[in-house]
């Protein structure tokens, strides 16, 4: 079910006399026997469309998210598990349905009792952490550039004068295809070193490599090395 942002607001950090507000600092709600799921099972609470208004139950979590419960039918105002709800959670000008013998009179009471039951956890409302890619075109540029700098540029007179004795190209390759892969990955903002939605400046920072990965210069060390050995 999806949820709904409320801030940054904590139980701890709700101010007011209203009965959200004491109701959540005191633990009267949010601290019941019932996570969501459960208490809609138990109370036959309708959570297939969202709503606002009489009837609908929404449950704040303590990372400050809301959670839908669902839609309580007004028939649940008999249910005696609900009654003895209500009053562990009604303020002192309220009526004690449960003493009284009566059954809940509104929207509201039914809301309080469900909430008393209900249990919110540790926040399942928190919202999922959006992840963002390179372009396909950056990942690649990005790919080549680092494929580069670690697998050629370091050893290029190593495979001139033969002491590396495998294929450059072959090596490059290898690890071209080992970091694409990586730059393809979705990855939180703050480890995309650059404007997400500008990637011509993406592009600009490894200019010179092309969509292949290989450099403008198209470094060859096979030739280098037989033209040195000549």
């Amino acid at each position: 079910m999806s949820t709904r942002m409320a801030g940054d607001t904590f139980y701890s950090t709700l101010t007011g006399d209203g009965d959200t507000a004491r109701n959540y600092r005191e633990g009267n709600w949010a601290k019941g026997q019932y996570d969501a799921d459960a208490l809609a099972k138990k109370f036959g609470l309708d959570r297939s469309k969202e709503g606002r208004g009489d009837g609908h139950i929404w449950g704040m979590n303590p990372d400050g998210t809301e959670t839908y419960l669902g839609y309580a039918d007004f028939g649940l105002a008999s249910n005696s598990e609900l009654i003895k709800a209500h009053a562990r959670q009604m303020n002192p000008e309220e009526v004690n349905h449960s003493s009284s013998g009566e059954d809940l009179s509104s929207h509201g009471d039914i809301k309080g009792a469900l909430l008393n039951l209900w249990n919110a956890g540790a926040g399942t409302g928190t919202p999922e952490t959006v992840a963002y890619e390179y372009s396909d075109k950056v990942a690649k540029a990005k790919a080549g550039k680092a494929a580069f700098e670690e697998t050629i540029l370091p050893y290029q007179g190593d495979y001139i004068m033969g002491r590396k004795t495998t294929n450059p190209a072959d090596d490059y390759l290898s690890n071209y295809k080992l970091k694409l892969e990586d730059y393809k990955k979705p990855r939180d903002i703050s480890q995309i070193d650059g404007p997400v939605n500008n990637p011509q400046e993406e592009e600009a920072a490894v200019a010179g490599f092309g969509d292949d990965g290989s450099t403008a210069s198209d470094l060859d060390c096979d030739r280098d090395r037989d033209r040195y050995y000549s």
